[in-house]
This record gives C-alpha cells, structure tokens and sequence, in this order.
C-alpha cells in the first residue's frame, strides 16, 4: 500500500496538471498569448533560476563533461540516422528529421525528473539535455531557418545560444568548478541565495505541465506520417539511450542517478522549439502531432520510471 501511495503521488500530480492544461485550452480558460506569456516567464525566470541553483551547488567532475560530450555526439549521430530513417520510413515531410532528432529538456524533462528526484539531483539529467542544446540551437535550429531566410548572421546563431537557460548553466557550472559555489554555501549569503532561487524556481513543474498539456491537439492529424515518425524516433532513441546507458553504466556505477537521468532523457519527445520555425499548414500540423503523441509516450515512460525508482 505505502508503494503504491508513493508512486501516486509522484504520478498523479503530473497527470491532473497536463489534464488542466488541456480543459484549460478546450474551456477557453487560456488564451494562446496567455500561454506563450507563461512560457516567457518559465524560460526566463523560473527555468533560469532552477538551472543556476542546480549547477552551482553540483559537485562536477571531469567526467561529467564527458557525459556533455557523449550527448552533443549522439544528437548530431541521431540526425543523420533520422535522415536515412526519414527515407526508410517513406516520411514526407523535411522536419521528420529533425523530429527524430533531440530531447525537450527545458519544457518538459526538468519538471518530471525533479518531481521524481528532487532538484538536487537535477544536474544528472540536466548534463545530458546540455550536451543536447549545444546541436539544437546552433546547428538544428540554424538549418531550419534558413529554409524561410536567406541567411543567418553568427550574430543570430550566437543570441539563439545565450539563452537566460544557457546562461544560468554556464554560470553556474564555473562557480562550481572553481569552488566558489561551496565557498558561498557556507555563508549565510548562500542561504538567502538557495532560498531565492528556490522560491523563484518553484513554479517551474506546475507550469510546464499545463503549458505541455494546452499543447496536446490532435485536430486533422496526418496519422500515417505521424505514426511512421514516432515509430522511426522510438526505434533511433532506444538503440543510441541502450548504447549511453551502458557506457555512463562504466562511468557512474556507483551513482544510479546518472541512469535515471538517461532512462529520462531517451524517453522525451523532440524538441518543442522546432514549431518556431515551421511552416504554416499541413507542416505545422504533422509536427504538432508527432509531438503530442510523444509527449504521451514521454508520460507514460515517466510512470514506468516512477513505479521502478520510488
């Protein structure tokens, strides 16, 4: 009973506040600009917040850089095997590549692997997503650009990377690895600070997880492009996330949150960014329910995760 209970109420909550996200949307309760003001906040504030508190009290390692590094290696690996499956597959349309390709991280993998593992293990899943975002922005991103422009300055790539997430991560990445994040935890500015960003970064699950659920719409869904995707994804995430989780198994094998943390990242669905820069229609569509179907495979993943870790 006390096992069950557990898994509950780590699973529950996520369920009732993507269930609200999606009455929200149905009942009108949010407008779209509402949500897009929520997700300004979330990437500028509350996210931002968490990734600092989360990285500059980390004890990192040089080992944790080889888990960025192996990442940044496997995005770039799964968009050219999503390129060959993309054919395979017979998928029509050009940004099922990239629809196999990376890992939502900031909109969907922090809040589920802090309600599971709380914040102070984030840093294990929050490695991998790093690694992720150093192919999304520059590389990803800039190549679905240029379809709609006719080039993009470094100046544009360089503002699509400083992001306040990025930003936070980097800073609090040196203040670990200099030390000074230990110095500051022993004072009691440290103490103000941690209870700073932890108010700051509180709402970040809530609100992601009714922003995740307004986004579930499956009106006019391509079906067969989009079932042919999630299968193509599935079949590229589980073969590259079985090859990382034996590889970080030899680096950590006395730290299991760093398989947890790669259970969770080889089971999110493709970025949400991509939809900033899709073309209007059947495009949009097709991507809208290649994510949402993902994003439920991501929830369901996250329950069997749940019922095994708690």
């Amino acid at each position: 009973m006390t096992s069950t209970v557990s898994v509950l109420s780590v699973i529950l909550p996520v369920i009732v506040m993507i269930a609200l996200g999606m009455l929200a949307r149905k009942k009108h309760l949010i407008s779209q600009k509402g949500i897009d003001d929520i997700k300004s906040i979330l990437m500028n504030i509350c996210i931002p917040a968490l990734m600092f508190r989360t990285f500059y009290a980390a004890s990192l390692t040089s080992k944790s850089a080889l888990i960025v590094i192996l990442m940044f290696a496997v995005t770039l690996a799964t968009f050219g095997i999503g390129s060959l499956f993309r054919k395979l597959f017979h998928i029509r349309h050009e940004i099922g590549t990239y629809l196999c390709t990376s890992i939502e991280g900031g909109m969907l993998g922090y809040a589920l692997f802090t309600l599971l593992f709380g914040q102070e293990n984030l840093y294990h899943f929050a490695l991998l997503d790093l690694g992720n975002a150093l192919v999304l922005f520059p590389i990803l991103m800039t190549r679905l650009r240029l379809r709609t422009e006719d080039r993009v300055s470094g100046k544009d790539v360089a503002r699509s990377i400083a992001t306040p997430v990025n930003f936070s991560i980097a800073a609090g990445i040196i203040i670990s690895v200099t030390g000074l994040g230990s110095v500051i935890q022993s004072t009691g500015a440290g103490t103000v600070l941690d209870a700073v960003l932890n108010f700051a970064g509180q709402p970040t699950s809530a609100l992601i997880l009714i922003v995740v659920g307004y986004g579930l719409v499956f009106d006019e869904v391509p079906w067969a492009d989009t079932i042919r995707t999630v299968i193509a994804r599935v079949i590229i995430y589980a073969a590259f996330g079985a090859l990382v989780f034996r590889i970080v198994k030899g680096l950590f094998p006395d730290d299991p949150m760093y398989l947890y943390g790669t259970v969770m990242a080889f089971i999110m669905p493709p970025s949400f960014a991509y939809t900033v820069y899709l073309r209007e229609g059947e495009e949009s569509a097709y991507a809208g329910a290649v994510l949402a179907v993902c994003t439920i495979i991501t929830i369901i993943g996250f329950c069997l995760v749940a019922a095994s870790a708690v």
